[in-house]
């Protein structure tokens, strides 16, 4: 079919309990993404033949070769002409021809009522491509088209039964976005993965391991840093230049965790806590390895490192990372607060103002932040400057 020059758009969707917000392109819509064979001139020939003699189908291929100028050069009113006399004998496939003619003005006018008009019959028709870009149109309620998210859903799910690739991800993002259905993650990967195996496009498997990455970040147990990888080799082996740079990230990290374990002292605290750090953060964000993360650093802070015991005091007290427990959280904060962390003190403070894994005790608090703001922790600081005037006798 004749490629739609539509301008990619942003949109911001977001997944699993705690909503996480990206922006993603929009899918606009183009032409379905099968692949087409290059026709020969004896092909070229012999759809002349069969279109001049009235058959539909071969109107409808011959409109599509002086469209897209496959093994013939484009010629735009001939693209108008064939798809015309294919429409009128209600070929599906050749009301998508006839709606770009309408829409982009290929050898007709421009005229964009007769352009859905066009859209329309060829969705009714069974077109999976009219109904993907129908389905796109009502959804954002454009080209006058009212908005109308149930019935573009539908429509999309018609397109992506004929295997649409756009189809297929425009539903993984209805899923994801929990718009007039129930948010399913698991159906929306589901979805994007048909997508990517159907269009053989590098673009989605790059989605879609930025999709897993997101889900690392969220702790989902359909997600890992391995799902990631895989998809990011896929594409980048069929030349996505983005999917290789992630995938170099990730085999990069990977090395790096491996030489460092290598290098490691025993006892090293500070190396572990590195490491640790290393697995925790990985690649943006998306942990390479968190349990095995925090495991190193519960090694450094048995070490007495005051950064490794500042952030499993943290790691416990918000319950992000590991497990909440308010008494492990003022523990280990305590003792990262002994060796003067700073950060550690004006977060002992919050607790005991609080009185949050402790008895809540203002003068406590007052002290902390005291000894967190003469190292310059600017949290501390201006909240002890707030306190300097009470009476803490």
């Amino acid at each position: 079919m004749i490629l739609l020059a539509i301008s990619s758009c942003m949109s911001q969707f977001s997944l699993a309990e705690q909503p996480v917000h990206v922006k993603v392109r929009e899918i606009p819509p183009k032409k379905y993404q099968s692949e087409n064979p290059v026709y020969s001139p004896e092909h070229i020939r012999e759809l002349e033949i069969k279109a001049a003699q009235g058959d539909p189908s071969a109107q409808s291929s011959l409109a599509t070769c002086y469209g897209r100028g496959n093994g013939i050069a484009k010629d735009y009113d001939k693209a108008f002409y064939w798809a015309e006399k294919a429409a009128q004998q209600n070929d599906p496939h050749a009301y998508f021809t006839l709606f770009t003619c309408y829409y982009q003005g290929f050898g007709c006018q421009k005229d964009i009522q007769r352009a859905i008009e066009s859209l329309e019959k060829g969705a009714s028709s069974g077109d999976a491509d009219c109904q993907y870009n129908l389905a796109y149109f009502t959804y954002h309620g454009k080209l006058g088209i009212k908005k109308d998210m149930e019935k573009a859903l539908e429509l999309a799910r018609q397109s992506s039964r004929q295997g649409h690739a756009d189809a297929l991800k425009f539903l993984s993002l209805a899923y994801i976005n929990g718009e007039r259905v129930e948010r399913n993650v698991p159906l929306a990967l589901k979805y994007l993965e048909q997508a990517a195996k159907e269009s053989k496009d590098p673009e989605y498997y790059t989605e879609m391991g930025n999709f897993y990455l997101l889900l690392c970040k969220k702790d989902n147990p359909l997600a890992s840093m391995e799902k990631a990888e895989q998809c990011f080799s896929h594409a980048a082996k069929m030349g996505n230049v983005q999917a290789a740079k992630k995938y170099a990230q990730i085999q990069q990290l990977r090395t790096d965790a491996s030489q460092w374990k290598q290098q490691m002292q025993p006892g090293d605290r500070d190396a572990l806590l590195r490491l640790g750090q290393l697995y925790i953060h990985g690649v943006e964000g998306a942990p390479l390895d968190k349990k095995e993360g925090y495991r190193l650093i519960l090694e450094a802070a048995n070490l007495d490192s005051p950064k490794a015991q500042y952030l499993l005091g943290k790691a416990y007290e918000s319950g992000n990372d590991v497990k909440k427990d308010a008494e492990q959280a003022v523990r280990w904060l305590w003792k990262s607060a002994a060796q003067h962390h700073a950060g550690a003190q004006n977060e002992l403070g919050l607790l005991y103002i609080q009185g949050e894994g402790v008895e809540r005790n203002e003068h406590a608090a007052f002290e902390y932040w005291k000894a967190s703001a003469m190292q310059n922790h600017p949290v501390a600081s201006i909240i002890s400057r707030a306190f300097t005037c009470r009476d803490w006798a």
